[in-house]
């Protein structure tokens, strides 16, 4: 129980943590205006701290090559398969196409490939989203 209720401090923003005494103090009517509106923001900004610790693993994609050992069928399912993503690949924008290549394959970040691109990290993101449903659907 004491984990949970100290909770809260640690999705404060770190400046309110550093300095406590910073915090507006209200009471009255003051409070109850600024309650509903406060707690709403912390439940918010906790959420999207959870959000931006989770990192998904992403295998780093290699050639892929058939060996001589390998079973004829598995071969031959490995050459379909990179076929397939290679035309899907080919399919998308030349937009879409960069920023799937340099998110998934080089492993760069959404803020490094908005700074190469001159896009937003949003913006980055969002052709992300695009190019994998894109994908997911080929």
């Amino acid at each position: 129980m004491p984990r949970a209720r100290h909770r809260p401090l640690r999705m404060m923003p770190p400046r309110w943590r550093r300095r406590p005494h910073s915090l507006p103090v209200c009471s009255g009517a003051m409070s109850r205006r600024l309650t509903p509106w406060f707690f709403p923001l912390l439940a918010n900004l906790g959420h999207n701290r959870q959000q931006s610790r989770r990192v998904r693993r992403v295998g780093v994609l290699s050639d892929i090559t058939p060996s001589a050992a390998g079973q004829p069928d598995a071969v031959a399912l490995q050459t379909e398969i990179r076929e397939r993503f290679m035309r899907a690949v080919g399919a998308l924008s030349d937009r879409q196409r960069e920023v799937i290549m340099l998110h998934d394959v080089e492993g760069w970040t959404t803020g490094d490939i908005g700074e190469a691109l001159a896009l937003s990290p949003q913006t980055v993101r969002w052709h992300l989203h695009d190019a994998r449903k894109t994908l997911r659907v080929a």
